[in-house]
């Protein structure tokens, strides 16, 4: 079986993204399952392809501006963590993402 996945994203001085894909061949066997993770931006679902990814890399999965924020949905009253562009976060499936443009902060 074979997956097309994101292996590199690359941001220029302009803020512009591009991501280069390759295809890769999925082992399924007793020993070694490649699962995908589930998870949601702006409430469309996504397979991560890996399972710890950047800021960056969340939003070129979603086809998000670069220059838009990026959050972490997270239940309760209390503010949502920031994702930066840098940062690289553990993703777990399940998990919630929302993007907002810059100076709209409170806004969603």
């Amino acid at each position: 079986m074979k997956e097309t996945v994101i292996e590199e994203i690359v941001v220029d001085d302009a803020g512009s993204t591009a991501m280069k894909l390759v295809e890769i061949d999925l082992i399924e066997d007793d020993k070694n399952v490649v699962k995908k993770i589930k998870i949601f931006i702006n409430e469309v679902e996504y397979k991560a392809p890996k399972p710890v990814m950047t800021g960056a890399e969340l939003k070129a999965l979603a086809d998000i501006a670069v220059e838009n924020q990026l959050f972490l949905d997270e239940p309760g009253h209390h503010d949502d963590p920031q994702i930066f562009d840098d940062e690289e976060f553990q993703l777990k499936s399940g998990m919630k993402f929302y993007d907002v443009p810059v100076g709209n902060l409170g806004a969603r």
